[in-house]
């Protein structure tokens, strides 16, 4: 298993410990007299979202333990080198922050899913995008 796969099973059981934590947070709220969920003011859980996350967790685990998959490398498209590959995403990074202020994770996404106007869209590092 390379460095990128064991620090992706690390994100990964850090998902999964932090939604066993709000399924168990999820459960204090249940009413066993009224057998109904009460949302602490300001809360809201969907829980179905929720587990179909942590299943999709869960099979991405097993398949890199078993190594049937393993994590894309890293890659900006025409860098010559991987410093040239990081001053690039560090560059691009730095406008994206100043455009749109807020918390930023470290984390490198490579897929990404949104629904826009009851349309879902899916867009995947070295994967053909297709935006109507």
């Amino acid at each position: 298993m390379n460095e990128q796969d064991e620090h992706r099973l690390k994100e990964i059981d850090d998902e999964l410990e932090k939604i066993q934590e709000l399924f168990k947070e999820y459960h204090s709220w249940y009413d066993t007299k009224t057998q109904k969920v009460w949302f602490p003011p300001g809360r809201y859980f969907d829980y179905n979202k929720m587990i179909d996350r942590e299943q999709e967790l869960l099979k991405e685990r097993k398949a890199l333990k078993e190594g049937k998959r393993k994590t894309k490398k890293f890659f900006i498209p025409y860098a010559t080198t991987p410093e040239d590959a990081e001053r690039k995403y560090q560059e691009i990074k730095s406008r994206v922050i100043k455009s749109f202020p807020g918390p930023f994770s470290e984390r490198r996404i490579f897929r990404v899913k949104f629904k826009e106007r009851n349309t879902t869209y899916k867009f995947e590092v070295g994967e053909k995008a297709e935006f109507h």
